[in-house]
């Protein structure tokens, strides 16, 4: 059966429909002749919104304005012996510090599944912890410096923020640290790498242990994402609920029912395939599934009933349609912003047949 939602069969169903909802003043005659009409009940919107495909560690934002990211913390030292090899002979005994530069780093992933991003806004926070016996910036001679610097992908990639210490003005106390907040730059990543630059001078003489640390510790604070490109293959959507309006429908008009098409016009912007199964359930009568692929882009599905999967709900109360969208396992990673969204309308259109009290089907 098929009933392609156009200008010649629109007019009849709305012209039907004030019929459909009141039907005590529109009695269907028992001994009209045998005459097949259709009949539309219009629908709600519904949809499946971009939240439900994200993966873990993605959130849209309350206000809409972009993705919340959860990037785990991350720790990372090196001893003295490593940043100062001018210190290895002295281990053990006192001597003036000797001067040093050192650079160490580590990456900081974004969410499984997230393979790139755009920041739009937020901040990096790095701690210090100084396990040295001295404090590299204030050794006792010249200041020294610590740059804290974040990139984009590798230690040679795109500066998202930096921030740096100065001796005189800062202070890195032996066992002691510092918190450093780095506002972010908006750009595109695939991961962050927190880089801490260190020059330390000729300091005044300290007793050398080569097993003294340095450590970093790395977090994001409020790091909001603009849009992100995902890994959607094979992920699932729940699909809003919208009530079904058709409690008013008596049972004489029920029992007509032929047979009728569920007309899905549907707005995929998501750009890939969706197989969508459709649930129609209640109190009172068991549930009605269907399933449907709806493609990318604007299209409009046609999902066939039989007479009796719709007599099974048409004039009950409290009927929902309900479901669940999953992306097609073929499916290509996707861009995805806050404001991305596959939506439904569904209207039912049946077929009555007059002049007969039962529905042969």
């Amino acid at each position: 059966m098929g009933r392609p939602r156009n200008d010649s069969t629109r007019p009849v169903a709305l012209a039907a429909l004030p019929c459909l909802l009141a039907l005590a003043s529109c009695d269907i005659p028992s001994a009209a002749p045998i005459l097949d009409t259709v009949w539309a009940v219009p629908g709600d919107s519904t949809g499946i919104p971009v939240d439900e495909l994200l993966p873990d560690g993605l959130t849209v934002a309350p206000d809409g304005s972009g993705f919340l990211v959860e990037v785990g913390e991350i720790r990372f030292e090196e001893t003295l012996g490593s940043v100062c090899p001018l210190c290895g002979p002295a281990d053990g005994a006192e001597v003036p510090k000797p001067p040093f530069t050192y650079e160490f780093s580590e990456v900081v992933e974004l969410p499984d599944d997230v393979l790139s991003a755009t920041i739009g806004s937020g901040s990096a926070v790095m701690v210090l912890n100084n396990g040295f016996s001295f404090d590299p910036l204030n050794p006792g001679g010249d200041p020294g410096s610590i740059v804290l610097t974040l990139r984009s992908g590798s230690t040679q990639g795109e500066v998202l923020g930096s921030e740096t210490l100065l001796g005189g003005r800062d202070t890195l106390a032996a066992g002691g640290s510092t918190t450093v907040e780095i506002e972010l730059e908006q750009a595109a990543v695939s991961s962050l790498v927190a880089i801490v630059s260190i020059v330390s001078p000729l300091g005044d003489p300290v007793v050398i242990d080569l097993s003294e640390t340095i450590a970093v510790e790395a977090g994001t604070d409020s790091l909001i994402l603009a849009e992100a490109l995902v890994v959607v293959a094979g992920r699932k959507g729940v699909i809003d609920p919208v009530v079904l309006d058709v409690a008013e429908l008596d049972d004489s008009f029920v029992e007509r029912i032929r047979e009728g098409d569920l007309l899905l016009a549907a707005s995929n912007a998501f750009g890939v395939t969706v197989e969508t199964d459709i649930v129609i359930s209640g109190p009172g009568f068991d549930a009605v599934e269907k399933s449907v692929t709806i493609p990318p882009g604007e299209s409009t599905q046609e999902i066939p009933f039989t007479g009796e999967e719709l007599r099974r709900f048409m004039g009950r109360e409290g009927v929902l349609m309900t479901g669940e969208g999953q992306i097609v396992p073929s499916a290509p990673p996707i861009v995805v912003t806050p404001e991305l969204e596959a939506t439904l309308i569904g209207d039912l259109y049946l077929v009555l047949r007059l002049g007969e009290e039962g529905s042969g089907s």
